[in-house]
């Protein structure tokens, strides 16, 4: 199977990551919430 990146942009992150948890608790995150140093937040995922 090959993986598909998708670019979903949101205002609110953090709200966004809670809610991908309670819809899907088994989650499998490629890195959990993280700033890189220019700035830009990011969430990688399954």
């Amino acid at each position: 199977m090959k993986l598909k990146n998708i670019l979903i942009v949101v205002k609110d992150i953090e709200a966004f990551v809670r809610k991908l948890e309670n819809l899907y608790p088994s989650i499998e995150y490629v890195n959990k919430l993280m700033t890189h140093s220019w700035g830009q937040r990011v969430v990688r995922f399954l």
